[in-house]
């Protein structure tokens, strides 16, 4: 289960996942049965006995959808940082201060810190914008809350 989890780490957010705690439950239930075990672990050579060995997972390599985006439109890194922490959280609303946190933005006053984000979410739009290839979507949801939508 953590290799699955690993490989769709942007489909799930740790904060929901425990609603999934009865799925990993069956699923780990019919791991137990003898017609599935045929068919996941490795029968020995000398009979019809499987192997308590699980075959190892094949290596992928890491694929990070945002890449070619970020190559294609020639983001700047704190741009790019803005945008995988809104991918990361697309299905949420984020607020301004949680940004401000995230990119460790100072500012003398709230009011500063919260104009340099705007500006941040402002030159992420004009890179989407500008890239005809790109279905992403940068959504001020209500005040001072932003969620990217993936069309």
């Amino acid at each position: 289960m953590n290799f699955w989890l690993a490989i769709n780490e942007f489909q799930y957010d740790i904060q929901t996942l425990h609603l999934m705690t009865p799925l990993f439950k069956k699923i780990t239930e019919a791991l137990e049965c003898t017609e599935i075990k045929k068919l996941i672990f490795e029968t020995e050579k000398s009979g019809d006995i499987p192997s308590m060995e699980l075959s190892p997972p094949v290596k992928t390599a890491r694929k990070n959808v945002l890449e070619p985006f970020r190559k294609d439109a020639n983001l700047p890194p704190s741009i790019y940082n803005l945008l995988a922490f809104l991918f990361k959280r697309r299905c949420h609303e984020v607020s301004v201060d949680e940004i401000a946190r995230y990119m460790n933005i100072n500012g003398s006053d709230e009011k500063s810190r919260k104009n340099a984000v705007y500006a941040y979410i402002a030159k992420l739009r004009k890179c989407i914008d500008g890239n005809p290839r790109c279905s992403l979507e940068v959504l001020r949801t209500r005040r001072g809350y932003y969620k990217l939508v993936v069309q």
